[in-house]
């Protein structure tokens, strides 16, 4: 797990100079601040404060010439001036006060427990928590190396100065197809399908684009019953785009994304989702004379959630995006159904894959966001669609494959991924202090670390883990009653490990957040390859 350059621990890079890409970001950002500039006399930087998490009590900022301070202000924000060095700053209420932040910059990992902090006074009465602008981002992004100085740049300019980017004046590159790259789908009612790359708004967008012979009745879980349509679609929009839709509002932006590519709003269904679509997956069954082509795109790294366990607070990106074709033609009531049969498909394949609620670790169901579009189609009618037709089994068999293969292009998560990255995808992070992610780990956090890291080297131990991750989410759902046998078997695993009898575990992850059992786990691992 590596240090970051803020929290004082060890960390070394080597400069790494911009590739074209990275270079051309750099250069749209410039140009776009220097439009919002030129054309309104009143800017002026937003003076944006990065709180990197709470120690006992304290905010902590990164110092002045630190790596986080230097990419806010090549974004256009305007950083304090504490007159610290490059490392971490505890932050003072006096110091709070004078700087007076309009925007505060937050890793997704740590920002509700920040949020919470930052709610009570003294630390309230700012302009950035009174007027909402807080913004949050992916830990990858906000935290990541100096490669991505361009796409953060442009990303958090977007953020803090999306109205002004949104205003036709500020824009800098005309909306153009840059590329088309056709696909072959095998149903009559298609006339032509295609993936094309564009530039939209400013910013890189994708989009898969189906279009038909003749107009067809669809189902989409975004936009409800259409009939007459002529084409549908995914599209994915680059994050820096998203503000600058956000202010647009749906109907204009929709309309942008139509015209580009050629298409008439009013007869026309997209999607939408912040998953690239060079991962796109196309998944098909067959059987019987009967075909289902599932065309599906996902990411699940920060929006996934758990329904009826989480709750709906805010909406970030990260879809589970499909479009359902078939060889019938779908009766509305088929088609109504055929939603419920692709999302227990794809709530199958999260299990499957254990992927974990982003809120609170809970085994996920879906996303926030996720959609569906089901296209009636052409052929012999079908009325029936449910889990004991055969065309329900074959979209929930189209639905499952493209799922999985859509989140491992997207996500690279699979099952063979190591156990560390599975108890991150929980929250549980075993070397820093409870609840914490920038302060400095102490020496026991460090040697907790270190001994587990030794045990799961070994496959009966990793195996052993592996179960318990298990059977700690049965215990939670309340399908263990009784766990002595498995307290029994971590004394005997730390035993084994230790080379002795161990006849009590010593507490060495005692974080409240991890769930017992698997707090029982760790700690057995952890007492035995200490010895």
């Amino acid at each position: 797990m590596a240090a970051r350059p803020e929290t004082g621990r060890a960390a070394s890079a080597s400069p790494v100079l911009p590739d074209a890409q990275d270079a051309a970001q750099q250069e749209l950002t410039r140009r776009k601040l220097a439009k919002v500039a030129a054309h309104d006399p009143a800017f002026r930087p937003l003076r944006v404060l990065r709180i990197l998490d709470v120690c006992d009590g304290v905010p902590l900022a990164p110092a002045d010439g630190s790596l986080n301070n230097q990419r806010i202000r090549l974004a256009g924000g305007e950083t304090p001036r504490f007159g610290a060095g490059d490392g971490t700053l505890r932050l003072t209420p006096d110091q709070w006060r004078a700087w007076n932040p309009e925007a505060l910059l937050l890793c997704r990992e740590n920002a509700r427990s920040i949020q919470s902090f930052l709610a009570a006074p003294p630390w309230a009465d700012v302009p950035a928590l009174r007027e909402g602008r807080v913004i949050i981002l992916p830990c990858d992004e906000v935290c990541g190396a100096a490669a991505d100085h361009g796409a953060f740049r442009l990303r958090l300019a977007a953020e803090l100065y999306g109205r002004a980017f949104a205003r036709p004046q500020n824009q800098v590159l005309p909306d153009r197809v840059r590329s088309r790259k056709p696909l072959d789908l095998p149903f009559s009612c298609v006339a032509k399908a295609e993936v094309a790359e564009a530039d939209l708004f400013d910013f890189p967008a994708k989009a898969l684009v189906i279009r038909f012979r003749a107009p067809q009745r669809i189902l989409s879980s975004l936009g409800g019953w259409r009939e007459g349509v002529t084409a549908v679609g995914n599209q994915y929009a680059s994050p820096p785009s998203w503000p600058v839709t956000h202010h647009l509002g749906l109907a204009r932006a929709n309309a942008r994304t139509m015209t580009l590519y050629g298409l008439d709003p009013k007869k026309s269904a997209f999607l939408y989702t912040g998953a690239d679509m060079d991962h796109l997956a196309s998944a098909e069954a067959t059987e019987s004379g009967l075909k289902a082509v599932v065309l599906a795109t996902a990411g699940v790294r920060q929006n996934a959630m758990r329904a009826g366990t989480d709750s709906g607070d805010y909406v970030e990106p990260g879809t589970i995006n499909c479009i359902i074709l078939t060889s019938r033609r779908l009766t509305p009531a088929a088609m109504s159904r055929a939603l419920i049969t692709a999302t227990e498909a794809k709530t199958a394949a999260l299990q499957d894959l254990d992927i974990r609620s982003s809120y609170s670790g809970a085994a996920a169901t879906g996303t926030g966001t996720d959609n569906i579009i089901v296209v009636a189609g052409a052929g012999a009618v079908a009325d029936l669609t449910g889990g004991h037709s055969k065309l329900g089994e074959l979209i929930a068999k189209a639905t499952y494959q493209a799922v999985r293969e859509a989140i491992a292009r997207q996500n690279r998560l699979t099952p063979q991924r190591d156990l560390f990255q599975r108890l991150a995808e929980r929250g549980v992070r075993l070397d820093t202090p409870a609840g914490h992610d920038v302060c400095p780990s102490g020496p026991q956090q460090r040697a907790v670390a270190a001994a587990l890291e030794r045990a799961l080297r070994e496959p009966r131990y990793a195996g052993f883990l592996a179960a318990a991750l298990a059977i700690s989410d049965n215990q939670e759902r309340g399908l263990m009653p009784d766990t002595a046998s498995f307290s029994a078997w971590c004394l005997a695993v730390a035993g084994e490990l230790a080379g002795r009898p161990v006849t009590r575990l010593e507490q060495a992850v005692s974080d409240p957040a991890i769930p017992p059992l698997l707090r029982e786990a760790l700690n057995a691992l952890a007492a035995g390859a200490k010895e």
